[in-house]
C-alpha cells in the first residue's frame, strides 16, 4: 500500500478497537464520540444525555427480564 492510499485502509481508531476486540474477546467495547466503555461481554450497557434517560433504559429492561420471568 502506497503512503497516499487511504481509501482502503482503517482509520486509526477503527483499527485500534479492532485490535483491542481480538484481544479482548471477553469484553464488548463500546465508543461514542471519543469516550471508550468496556464491558464484560453480554452486559447491558446503558447510556443517555441524562441521568433520566439511562434511568429509563435501566427500568425498562428491568421490567422486560421481569416479564420474561413470569
Amino acid at each position: 500500500m502506497r503512503g497516499g492510499d487511504t481509501a482502503s485502509r482503517p482509520g486509526g481508531d477503527e483499527l485500534t478497537a479492532r485490535v483491542f476486540r481480538a484481544l479482548y474477546g471477553a469484553y464488548d467495547l463500546h465508543s461514542v464520540e471519543g469516550v471508550h466503555v468496556v464491558v464484560p461481554r453480554g452486559t447491558p450497557c446503558f447510556a443517555g444525555s441524562s441521568l433520566g434517560d439511562v434511568a429509563r433504559q435501566i427500568s425498562d429492561h428491568e421490567q422486560g427480564r421481569a416479564g420474561r420471568a413470569e
